[in-house]
Parts: structure tokens; C-alpha cells; sequence
């Protein structure tokens, strides 16, 4: 288990690392976008971060490869790591959950905000 849960808390130290660097960008979720960022990684609102799974892990992978670090987990067994530790949203056995965005259905993964700031606040 300690490796699933290093890997879940290093993915969320890393997405914020992205965030703040402007690296990735979230849009906010309620709004029309009529352009979205090349480094766009998905949505926001004042709960949830709804992220594309695998752009999002490919960023976070490539971070990681560039600072010498390992990030061995697959975007699926991250899902799963995140749902075992209750900070993503799931529906039906799912690990990603359908979002309306501009009118559209998306599949993406819904990272609890609140508790990914807690752990982004920790050292690891």
C-alpha cells in the first residue's frame, strides 16, 4: 500500500507544481470557452478539479522524468489509488465521472479540491 499512496500524493504535489508554474491550466467549469489552452488539463469549480486522466498523468510523468524522479504508476492504477483513498469521485464502479462542459459529456476524473490542497500542503 505505501507505494500506491506515495504515488497518489506525489501525482497531486506534482499537479499543483504544474498549476503554479503555468505549466497546465484549469478552466473554470461553468463558463463557455470558446479557445482552450494547448496546456489545458481540464476544468474547476469551487469543489472539484475535473481533470483529463491521461493528459493530466502524461504531464505529471513528464515533470517528474525532468526532475529525476520515478513515476512508474499507470494512469488506471492511479485512478484506482485515488478512489481507495477517497479522493476522487466515483460513479457506478467507475473511476471517472461523465461532466457536462459546454454542453458536452466528458469523462473525466474529479479530484476532491479541498483534499488535494490538504495533501499539496504536506511535504512528502
Amino acid at each position: 500500500m505505501r507505494f500506491t499512496y506515495h504515488s497518489t500524493h506525489v501525482f497531486i504535489h506534482k499537479l499543483f507544481s504544474l498549476l503554479e508554474s503555468e505549466k497546465a491550466c484549469l478552466l473554470k467549469k461553468n463558463e463557455i470557452h470558446d479557445f482552450v489552452p494547448q496546456h489545458c488539463i481540464g476544468y474547476e469549480d469551487e469543489a472539484w478539479f475535473y481533470l483529463h486522466t491521461d493528459i493530466t498523468h502524461r504531464m505529471v510523468r513528464k515533470l517528474c522524468d525532468e526532475q529525476g524522479e520515478s513515476f512508474a504508476i499507470k494512469p488506471k492504477g492511479l485512478l484506482k489509488a485515488l478512489a481507495e483513498e477517497d479522493l476522487i469521485k466515483t460513479s457506478a464502479g467507475q473511476n471517472t465521472v461523465s461532466i457536462r462542459i459546454n454542453g458536452k459529456s466528458k469523462r473525466l476524473m474529479c479530484l476532491d479540491k479541498h483534499k488535494a490542497k490538504l495533501i499539496a500542503e504536506e511535504a512528502l
